[in-house]
């Protein structure tokens, strides 16, 4: 038998889907290809990015440390160059002559200072100083009594409130509420320079004995004056009494 002939509608069919086919696939690939591409383009873009950023950051370090080291060798130069070093090389020059060395109180250091105002004493003024202590002792006592009572009861269970007073008396005389006790006490007719001399100490022991013979001798004279009026009232009240009794003589003759 003859062989049949070959259908070109239907090969020439099968060439066009077999080449639409291909194209199909090529594009595929092509789109395919395509989109690695781009991935890739932007990898390179986000490390370009680090690169740039890492390099402008050792930049600026750069820079920070380069200002550093410049700074540090301006202030050696400076240092270097400030003040020139002292001339120990000059004669010193001896005197056999003596100085005069006077004394003062004027402080030389902070020391010295804080030392002599602990020394020195305030300038009191005649409101500070206390020259009849009397007048403060009976309140002085009281306000002692009140305060101290309830201590002496506990003390002295036995004792009744008079016998207390007498202990707290005799306590208070070394009490430093006394006011007899106090540093501003001084005798009536001693003055204000006296008292602030007596208090920093400026009064020689021979000037301070002056002063209190002074006072003694004030207080013998004032005592003599006294005793002296005393007998002279005596006296006349004697004379007083004698009179009456020599007219009585007298009329009896």
């Amino acid at each position: 038998m003859a062989r049949k002939g070959v259908n070109t509608k239907v090969e020439a069919a099968n060439n066009r889907k077999a080449g639409s086919k291909a194209e199909k696939e090529q594009q595929k690939k092509a789109e395919l290809e395509a989109k690695e591409d781009a991935k890739w383009a932007k990898g390179a873009k986000k490390n370009d990015k680090k690169e740039l950023e890492a390099e402008k950051k050792a930049a600026a370090l750069a820079k920070k440390l380069e200002k550093k080291k410049l700074l540090e060798e301006e202030e050696k130069t400076l240092s270097k160059s400030k003040a020139p070093k002292p001339n120990y090389t000059r004669k010193l020059v001896f005197t056999t002559e003596k100085i005069p060395t006077k004394k003062s109180n004027i402080p030389t250091s902070l020391f010295e200072e804080e030392e002599l105002k602990k020394k020195t004493k305030p300038i009191l003024t005649e409101k500070d100083i206390e020259k009849h202590p009397e007048r403060r002792f009976k309140n002085a006592l009281k306000e002692f009594e009140g305060r101290e009572l309830k201590n002496f009861r506990a003390q002295y269970p036995g004792l009744r409130l008079s016998q207390l007073k007498e202990i707290m008396y005799k306590e208070f005389q070394k009490s430093p509420d006394n006011p007899f006790n106090q540093a501003n006490v001084f005798a009536y007719n001693t003055s204000l320079e006296e008292v602030n001399r007596k208090l920093n100490g400026e009064l020689e022991p021979a000037e301070e004995a002056k002063d209190d013979k002074d006072e003694d001798e004030k207080g013998d004279d004032e005592v003599k004056k006294e005793s002296g009026q005393a007998t002279s009232s005596a006296t006349t009240a004697g004379t007083s009494i004698s009179k009456p009794a020599s007219k009585k003589a007298g009329s009896s003759y």
